[in-house]
């Protein structure tokens, strides 16, 4: 699981977060440049290995294009973990089957990208825990301000409580983006609660 306290990451966290081969990042390792923030470290065989100081990763390994198959779930959620996303929230409609909450989802896009036509929009759907219905979280990459978005969301959304939108600050949440994606395919329910439902607009 993501852990969003990290501060220095070693060659293990940067590929489970980055969508990038070994190769690529040996490659980019030995190039260096010296504004990036490195700590060296030996590691449990006693080779030395290098740290990277998180407020540095993205210029060493700036973002790649949106995959072109969204059906890598791999590629998708390391893709969603390093870009970057001005808004994070949720939104819990009452008794909101699964296929009513993806239509309002859709509408929601719909809406947005009339005001922002690059908009791009993560969202995934997870059953309540004390109903059979269900919410979405959701990331958000727009140049629309918050209330506007909020506007949006209450077009889907009966109760205000129900509404959570908060700008994503990466001080805060660094690539915890990576955490929202990182339950596809988990079983493991003391941890996760596994989507049932994902998609990528944009």
């Amino acid at each position: 699981m993501y852990n969003p306290q990290l501060i220095w990451y070693n060659k293990k966290d940067v590929l489970y977060i980055f969508p990038i081969t070994e190769r690529t990042y040996f490659r980019k390792i030995k190039g260096i440049n010296k504004d990036i923030r490195t700590k060296p470290l030996k590691n449990k065989k006693g080779k030395n290995t290098t740290l990277i100081y998180y407020q540095d990763l993205k210029k060493l390994f700036p973002l790649k294009r949106i995959p072109t198959n969204l059906n890598d779930k791999e590629l998708v959620r390391k893709y969603i973990g390093t870009s970057h996303w001005d808004y994070l929230g949720n939104i819990t409609p009452e008794r909101t089957k699964k296929s009513e909450i993806i239509e309002k989802m859709k509408f929601l896009y719909s809406e947005l990208k009339k005001l922002d036509k690059n908009i791009i929009l993560f969202y995934h759907l997870e059953e309540n825990t004390k109903d059979n219905f269900y919410h979405s979280h959701f990331l958000m990459n727009t140049k629309l301000d918050q209330k506007t978005i909020y506007d949006k969301l209450n077009l889907i959304c009966e109760n205000e409580k129900g509404i959570d939108l908060q700008p994503y600050d990466y001080q805060t949440y660094h690539y915890r983006g990576s955490f929202y994606s990182n339950k596809f395919g988990k079983n493991d329910t003391k941890y996760y609660n596994p989507f049932v439902y994902w998609e990528l607009l944009r």
